[in-house]
């Protein structure tokens, strides 16, 4: 399309009797309904797809779903929405409230997230090297974590098991989900090819080029192509756009195509006596067990199908495990794990199905893939490779597809002398993600990059660059200090051991961790400013940790409890005065700017330090602290830790 568009005389070959290959449609002939191959869903950022269609004149043809991302069929569901919250911040409270995931499970998620943040293509070789499932244990991601989130995003998106993932790929993906505001999906209104095929043919045709079926090449020289039938074409430049295999099959060793198994799937259509849901579209998490994962219900989708009882349409990825079962049993299969998220299902009855059998799906990203995907210029003259396999710097995909078709178009014009930016690259991450990625980038300009065990130099050049967002170290001490005293003036004679208890608990480590970060960061910056003072504060700590072991080791209803808390508090206010009226201001006053980029140093190891605690910080604030309340400070805690924790070392 967009070489017509330029003017050249374009001849498109269908090796098969159906234009759309891998994205067509066709009519089902008990029903007159047409249906996709699989169904597909159409994201907000596909730039290069919606402008295709923008082309086409059919983008108002995509039904948008954009107040949420999706549905998951946990219990209760799960709804992730992109909330008014800097990236990658505005999925936190969505999956804060997942069924299953504690805060240990949310804190663990922020290595790969912070690591995702900063991604780019640039990191592909070193992180294609490694599966998904080993980056993520070496990052110290849970069990829990890993099984509700990890297992079903790779199985769902990117059509592997996660061992079999390229964690190159995975993270690809994660930076575009949790880096970009608002994002949402569609959904085609009509079959697939009703998109693209007919209106595709007309303009190439009006053009003067010409669109063949059955016309599969058997060879391909420099300037012509062979067709079976024994037809020959000319052609100054030759696009190829075809599968692996079926590339090697052509012209061997042209691509690394070894390296590319497919990913085969079945895509299961039911015609049910009832509507089932008013759901468009949602998934099923990942268990050992799970055949199918993305659901969609046409009649609540299709045009001219909202009172049709429901039409489900799902996809069973990475088939291999249903290699033996039949139609029927895989029609039935569909419906039982439809109703772990729709109860009607259960009465709902089977009126038609049809089942189709894809061989492959997209080219499995394997560990090694990723490295391996071709450019679009190849080392023969005059042949230039697309497809949504090669080298687009997207997950495989119709935006993938697209992309890579513009990106051969833009090699085509340039052979022919003619300059010409048709694709659209990938949209920059923006928020606080969009932050990271360009101090990561300005970083880079700079020299070589580690991308897995990431060099103290970048952290370091990257962490000047992110202290432009931090506090102060000493806006950060002096809110540490509010918050303990604000925590003890809660704490009175008359309060139930159990709520005196976690006070105490909550006082006691805040104050440990406070203590060890101002002795690592703080003390000594401060050392050759006031060094007798700095000596006076450490013991201090000292005795503040000598009764805190003491007050642990008590009965919180003893009656020496109250008086061990008071004098743990004493000594506590007289060191906060110390450091308030002389220290932090001589900080103010000598370390000048240096006081942002300890702020960040002491944010990132009070992150650290309270990570292994985290379990216990929740016990003690659902026991001293209203829910409402309880909710706010863990959200805050584990947004902060998501911009900010410097990421685990392997």
């Amino acid at each position: 399309m967009a070489l017509a568009d330029e003017g050249l005389r374009v001849v498109v070959l269908e090796a098969s009797a159906e234009l759309g290959g891998r994205a067509r449609s066709w009519t089902h002939v008990p029903t007159g309904d047409v249906v996709d191959i699989g169904p597909h869903i159409v994201h907000s950022e596909y730039t290069n797809f919606l402008g295709f269609l923008g082309r086409l004149g059919t983008r108002h043809l995509i039904h948008w779903q954009p107040k949420k991302l999706i549905t998951l069929a946990s219990h209760p569901p799960t709804v992730l929405r992109h909330r008014p919250l800097p990236p990658p911040l505005s999925l936190l409270p969505d999956l804060a409230r997942a069924p299953g995931l504690g805060l240990r499970d949310l804190w663990s998620n922020n290595a790969p997230t912070w690591r995702a943040m900063k991604f780019g293509e640039e990191d592909v070789p070193e992180l294609d090297q490694m599966s998904a499932a080993e980056y993520l244990k070496a990052q110290g991601v849970t069990q829990a974590m890993t099984d509700w989130f990890w297992r079903f995003a790779t199985m769902a998106v990117m059509n592997v098991p996660l061992e079999k993932c390229s964690t190159a790929a995975l993270l690809r993906v994660h930076a575009q989900l949790i880096g970009r505001r608002g994002i949402h999906f569609g959904f085609p209104a009509v079959g697939l090819s009703e998109l693209y095929v007919e209106q595709s043919q007309r303009a190439i045709r009006a053009a003067g080029g010409d669109v063949l079926r059955n016309a599969r090449a058997v060879s391909l020289s420099q300037n012509a192509v062979r067709l079976e039938d024994g037809r020959e074409f000319a052609a100054r430049v030759c696009v190829c756009a075809l599968p692996p295999a079926e590339l090697e099959a052509l012209i061997p060793g042209v691509a690394e195509t070894r390296a590319f198994e497919p990913s085969p799937y079945v895509s299961t259509y039911l015609w049910l006596d009832r509507r089932i849901t008013d759901e468009k579209f949602w998934a099923l998490l990942w268990k050992p067990e799970r055949l199918y994962y993305d659901f969609y219900d046409l009649s609540r989708i299709r045009a001219g199908w909202e009172r049709r009882p429901s039409v489900l349409a799902c996809n069973l990825i990475y088939s291999h495990r249903a290699a033996d079962m039949d139609d029927v049993a895989l029609a039935h299969a569909a419906l039982r794990e439809a109703a772990e998220f729709a109860p009607l299902a259960r009465q709902a009855r089977i009126v038609h199905s049809d089942v189709h059998r894809i061989p492959m799906a997209i080219a499995c990203p394997h560990p090694g893939s990723e490295a391996r995907r071709p450019r679009t210029r190849t080392r023969v003259p005059g042949l230039m490779l697309a497809g949504d396999w090669t080298r687009t710097r997207l997950p495989s995909s119709m935006e993938g597809a697209v992309r890579s078709g513009l990106l051969a178009a833009e090699v085509v014009l340039a052979e022919l002398g003619l300059n010409r930016r048709l694709a659209q690259a990938p949209k920059p991450t923006d928020g606080l993600a969009g932050l990271v990625r360009r101090a990561t980038q300005a970083y880079r300009r700079a020299g070589p990059v580690l991308a897995f065990r990431t060099s103290d130099t970048e952290e370091s050049s990257m962490h000047a660059l992110l202290t432009k967002v931090s506090p102060s170290i000493t806006d950060m001490i002096r809110a540490d200090h509010t918050r303990v005293l604000a925590t003890f003036h809660r704490y009175k004679a008359g309060t139930s051991a159990a709520t005196k208890q976690a006070l105490v608990a909550s006082i006691c480590l805040a104050l440990e961790v406070h203590a060890q970060a101002e002795e690592e960061i703080f003390y000594p910056a401060m050392s050759s400013v006031d060094s007798s003072l700095v000596a006076r504060l450490i013991p201090e700590h000292d005795k503040m940790r000598t009764l805190i072991g003491a007050v642990r080791g008590m009965d919180a209803a003893a009656a020496e409890y109250d008086t061990t808390v008071m004098e743990l508090m004493r000594e506590v206010m007289h060191h906060v005065a110390d450091e308030e009226t002389v220290l932090l201001p001589q900080a103010e006053r000598v370390l000048g700017e240096r006081v942002a980029e300890l702020g960040a140093k002491f944010m990132k190891r009070r992150l650290q330090l309270m990570a292994p605690h985290a379990g216990e910080l929740t016990r003690n604030k659902a026991r001293a602290l209203p829910k409402t309340n309880l909710l706010v400070i863990a959200g805050a805690f584990i947004g902060a830790a998501l911009l900010l924790q410097r990421r685990r070392r392997a």
